[in-house]
């Protein structure tokens, strides 16, 4: 079944890497991979584009544009709180690329 591009759903997260997070990293884990879970189990095709930032890199593609049943999940190796924050360089950036 084709679709066109109105037909389809991209959802964009731009997560914050900074230091502070460190506290909540676990929470914020568990709150990527539960939206997730819920989205992966949607009849509907979609496209998740993962951004990661912190002033070590302040814009990190981590998934691009892939389909939403093939992201895996968050894990303690995959999201490592580091540095400080970049935040609207990664949100301008984030904007001009999805576009």
């Amino acid at each position: 079944m084709k679709h066109s591009k109105e037909d389809l759903t991209h959802i964009a997260i731009i997560l914050d890497r900074t230091g502070s997070m460190e506290e909540i990293r676990e929470d914020t884990i568990g709150g990527f991979n539960a939206f997730l879970k819920e989205q992966q189990a949607l009849p509907d095709e979609a496209t998740l584009s993962l951004i990661q930032f912190d002033s070590q890199d302040p814009y990190e593609v981590i998934h691009h544009f892939e389909k939403i049943k093939d992201i895996p999940k968050l894990s303690p190796e995959t999201y490592v709180p580091r540095a400080s924050t970049p935040l609207l360089d990664a949100i301008g950036r984030g904007i001009n690329d999805l576009e």
